[in-house]
């Protein structure tokens, strides 16, 4: 439900959210649609309201912190809909009676780059290779740029999501020497791959990597392993987005068309470890920072989450070094049909993961039933 209700957004063919939005993604997730829990449905619609294709940005204004919906997140340019910049201010002050100096997420790219989308139409250049092309670099960094001026004009803390590159990451330290508060989060695929994907003959296995904003350059990669292990970079999360192949298969002829994102959750403990700690880039207590301590704190839900200690949850994962072995779509649990890290050998391997004290995968199976909780957060502690 929810992978076809993100490809018709994509497709134009909603405008914004609609009411019972909650109940395809409840459904998708295992539930059964037509007698759901009402209240987890009311919460997942009221989270819902605020995708980035809602036309008001005041809508942003609904969230409620009382009910653990205390943060907004805000897409600066998505499929062809830009925000302007009043729409951007009206977004970083919106909700000053509810939540003051709320956190804002905001994901960085410029309109500008329907400019590049429209010359590569008029050339007839349709192909994946020219997803990276239509999305530089620097149109990230301008945009991300601009966002941090504004927020410090309204003067609000904002997390950066999806960051990519040295450019954006240098107009980061930029606004922080200047006083900002300013989080940072990338995600495994821009650490791990490079832009070589986007160019390979078979369709398919160019069109399987699009995502927003693309993956980037080599020294890119380099560039943010640096700046996790300075702290530049306070998280590793992935935007897990499982499009089949089949739903990638959409943009033959037009990458514009190809649904954006990619799978990745299953894989991120391991990617980090075995290119990350196993390759000293960072240390292990960055790792566990990265993916846990910070996430917690800064989403307010530490110190229920992001600590092993009295009084917090039993959330541990059993990390075996010694247990190499390769990824492969195959061994996945996602029922996206493959994996971007395909073939990649890693160090060592995840043994268990236990959720709230109850053992929930072991040796790479998943064993234990749907266990998951709506988490009320509180206010980011970070």
């Amino acid at each position: 439900y929810f992978q076809q209700a993100f490809a018709n957004v994509m497709q134009g063919k909603w405008k914004k959210i609609t009411p019972g939005y909650g109940k395809m993604v409840l459904g998708y997730f295992g539930k059964t649609p037509s007698a759901p829990d009402p209240e987890i449905v009311k919460l997942a619609e009221e989270q819902l309201k605020l995708a980035p294709t809602t036309e008001d940005p005041r809508a942003l204004n609904d969230k409620d912190p009382e009910k653990g919906v205390a943060h907004a997140k805000k897409v600066l340019e998505e499929y062809g809909l830009p925000v302007t910049d009043e729409n951007i201010f009206i977004i970083a002050t919106c909700d000053e009676s509810s939540n003051p100096k709320g956190l804002k997420f905001l994901k960085g790219e410029r309109p500008m780059g329907v400019r590049y989308i429209e010359e590569k139409k008029a050339a007839g250049e349709m192909g994946v290779s020219s997803h990276p092309e239509t999305r530089p670099d620097f149109l990230e960094a301008e945009a991300v740029s601009r966002l941090l001026r504004i927020a410090q004009a309204v003067d609000i803390p904002v997390v950066i999501v999806h960051l990519t590159n040295a450019a954006t990451l240098a107009e980061v330290t930029a606004a922080r020497r200047r006083g900002q508060k300013v989080y940072v989060e990338t995600c495994p695929q821009y650490l791990v791959l490079d832009d070589s994907v986007y160019y390979n003959e078979d369709y398919s296995q160019a069109a399987r990597y699009v995502c927003a904003p693309p993956i980037r350059k080599a020294e890119d990669c380099r560039a943010l392993w640096a700046g996790l292990r300075k702290g530049d970079i306070q998280t590793i999360s992935t935007d897990h987005c499982a499009f089949t192949l089949a739903q990638k298969d959409a943009g033959r002829g037009d990458f514009t068309k190809i649904p954006g994102g990619l799978p990745g959750v299953e894989a991120r403990g391991e990617l980090v470890y075995s290119f990350g700690v196993a390759t000293r880039k960072i240390s292990l207590a960055t790792m566990c920072k990265a993916l846990s301590e910070n996430p917690a704190k800064l989403y307010g839900m530490f110190p229920r989450k992001g600590i092993i200690a009295p009084g917090a949850d039993a959330d541990i994962v059993v990390y075996d070094p010694q247990a190499d072995h390769i990824l492969r779509a195959e061994d996945m649990v996602s029922r996206a049909g493959y994996t971007p890290y395909e073939g990649f050998v890693t160090h060592g391997s995840i043994s268990q993961v236990w959720l709230r004290g109850r053992l929930m995968v072991e040796n790479g199976q998943v064993i234990g039933e749907q266990e998951g909780q709506y988490i009320v957060r509180g206010k980011s502690a970070l």
